[in-house]
């Protein structure tokens, strides 16, 4: 009975044996074999992509590849372990496409992929100002233009003129022994009668415009310039503003010196 029970033991035993080393041996060839991963891209409209980029990353030990797609919309990955990975796909002009796959250890799969649309647009213009504060809250061309140093330089009028005023005519009276006169568009008037003139000093305009003359209130002598310490010139487009008083009634020029000055 005893010799019975011991022979039935061993042969239990050795079966035992046999089969776990069967499954180790089962792991290992599992755990050694790799898949290849093979797919193609294609655009919402089902047409392949050429330009694009897939990514893959495993999620168990953050392992990560990446490859180009060809001509022809493919991609492939060899030599994959079997596991869980995050797919990838990135083309310009598409929304970028993410999804996790489980790659088998089957030694071929394949995962064919599709954008599910364009690629949002974010487009910024960023608008600065190229002058000194004066104006940047008062776009409108036909109420205000800046006329900076350059374009003085570049258009020095008649001779004997002190200023030029880009736009505006200018003439000068009885051979210079006036102050010259400057034109607004569609108005007449003599000698800047209708035209205030402002010297910008700090934040006051302090004005150029005599009260009281032969020739009307608001005679205007720009003589007094001397054009070298003029950096700017501003003028109003011949619109009325009240800050620059009953003189402005057919424009206004601002006369701003540079700030060494």
């Amino acid at each position: 009975m005893r010799r019975n029970f011991v022979i039935r033991f061993l042969v239990a035993q050795r079966i035992c044996s046999v089969g776990l080393l069967l499954w180790v041996c089962s792991l290992a060839v599992q755990a050694g074999a790799a898949t290849d991963l093979t797919g193609s891209l294609t655009d919402p409209q089902g047409q392949l992509v050429s330009d694009a980029t897939i990514r893959l990353l495993r999620r168990a030990d953050s392992t990560s590849r990446e490859t180009k797609i060809d001509a022809q919309g493919q991609f492939s990955f060899t030599n994959l372990d079997s596991g869980e990975y995050r797919l990838t796909a990135e083309s310009p002009g598409f929304a970028v496409l993410t999804q996790t796959i489980a790659v088998q250890a089957e030694g071929q799969q394949t995962e064919n992929l599709q954008f599910s649309g364009l690629a949002s647009r974010n487009e910024s213009v960023t608008v600065t100002a190229a002058v000194s504060d004066a104006g940047v809250f008062e776009p409108d061309p036909a109420q205000r233009v800046m006329i900076r140093d350059e374009t003085l330089d570049a258009n020095p009028g008649r001779p004997g003129m002190p200023i030029s005023i880009p736009g505006m005519p200018v003439e000068s009276p009885a051979g210079g022994v006036k102050p010259p006169q400057y034109f607004a568009p569609g108005v007449a008037g003599d000698h800047g009668e209708p035209i205030a003139m402002f010297f910008h000093v700090g934040g006051y305009l302090f004005p150029n415009n005599l009260p009281a003359n032969a020739h009307g209130n608001g005679y205007a002598d720009p003589n007094v310039i001397i054009p070298v310490a003029i950096e700017s010139v501003e003028t109003d487009g011949a619109a009325f503003n009240v800050r620059e008083g009953n003189n402005s009634v057919n424009s206004s020029i601002t006369l701003r010196a540079p700030r060494s000055h």
